[in-house]
């Protein structure tokens, strides 16, 4: 008797190995590539020259734990942000690298300690801000961390607060907490003295209600709001006379993201996902960008960073049949770097090649 062909499994390692890249973020001058890539099946940081891929090489070489979920670009161009946890107790601590080499530097305490990036700034390219919770395990205190030195300097302590919101100047514009109703409040200080109320976003609201960023001259505030309406919306409020305009809407599903130019923080696009994703101009010289993405590609598009003045963008083709690719979209040339061939003494991975086209846009 003839034995049944046994079905073949799925490899275990399809489901367990690391991915082969995630977190492609472009430089601020828009020369280089950074990037999470495994080495023996550990996630570490690796960088890339734009124009020549083939000259990928890891910056960092952890072996026993991944890299965690943030990845930045200081904007003074050479170092390199991200976080790591201690043997997965998840409280992460901020690190920098030098694209120039040398070993990782802690910016934040090492271990123990729960700590996230709060504001990077084209004002301060030398400085971040971080939030972390040495002090009180309940409460993020805010500091001013020197990326040339790691001096850290407290500049806002906080004993009651879920969190702050910070403008590109440093300063602290917000406050959030949340009542027990569900609800979150934002308090502001208009006098420099006591704590007000700014706005408060009702409990059936908060999951889809945030304010996202200000503008870099902090005159106004950018959000993603859903209080009074059925679905989120881009909203501007002016923080002078609170006055509110509405950026960008979606007809079927809530804004979700914005997508912000480096150099002013003004929104370029809002994103909304109902049966696919759906990206909306908001700067009319960006709407050209984006029909040519509905052209040139059948699936999906994520934006994953640009450079500082918005010419580059890396964005990630999402398909439901194939593996996710990256591309660098250069709006000043209309080209995308070709097969990408990481150090051999590691593994291989392959970029895909394509060519787009485009025209110079000068954003506002």
């Amino acid at each position: 008797m003839q034995l049944k062909e046994r079905t073949r499994l799925i490899p275990r390692k399809t489901f367990f190995d690391p991915i082969e890249r995630r977190l492609v973020k472009i430089s601020p001058c828009g020369q280089w590539i950074a990037f999470h890539a495994p080495i023996n099946g550990v996630h570490n940081l690796w960088l890339a020259c734009i124009e020549d891929p083939q000259t990928a090489r890891p910056l960092t070489s952890f072996t026993d734990r991944h890299l965690g979920l943030t990845l930045e670009w200081a904007f003074d161009g050479h170092h390199i942000l991200f976080s790591r946890d201690q043997s997965g107790d998840e409280n992460f601590c901020i690190m920098s690298v030098s694209i120039h080499g040398g070993d990782p530097v802690y910016l934040t305490p090492k271990v123990g300690v729960k700590a996230y990036l709060q504001e990077i700034s084209r004002k301060h390219p030398n400085e971040i801000l971080v939030a972390h919770n040495v002090r009180t395990k309940k409460h993020f205190d805010l500091y001013r961390v020197s990326l040339c030195t790691g001096a850290s300097q407290l500049i806002k302590q906080n004993d009651r607060f879920a969190g702050f919101f910070t403008d590109s100047n440093f300063n602290v514009r917000l406050a959030r907490r949340y009542t027990d109703n569900g609800e979150v409040e934002y308090l502001h200080r208009p006098d420099g003295k006591d704590w007000q109320r700014y706005t408060l976003i009702p409990f059936e609201d908060s999951l889809t209600t945030r304010p996202v960023e200000f503008s870099e001259d902090g005159q106004t505030l950018f959000w993603i709001d859903s209080r009074g309406r059925d679905k989120a919306a881009a909203l501007a409020e002016d923080t002078q006379t609170r006055a509110i305009a509405v950026l960008a809407q979606d007809s079927q599903a809530d804004i979700s993201n914005l997508l912000l130019a480096p150099h002013t923080q003004h929104p370029l696009a809002a994103k909304a996902t109902f049966a696919r994703t759906n990206w909306k101009g908001i700067d009319p010289q960006f709407e050209s960008v984006l029909s040519a993405f509905k052209e040139l590609f059948a699936g999906d598009i994520e934006i994953s960073s640009l450079s500082e003045n918005a010419d580059k963008l890396i964005i990630a083709h999402v398909q439901d049949n194939q593996p996710v690719e990256f591309y660098c979209y250069d709006r000043s040339t209309g080209k995308a770097p070709s097969c990408l061939s990481l150090n051999p003494n590691y593994k291989t991975y392959r970029w895909s090649e394509c060519h787009l086209q485009s025209s110079k846009l000068e954003m506002g």
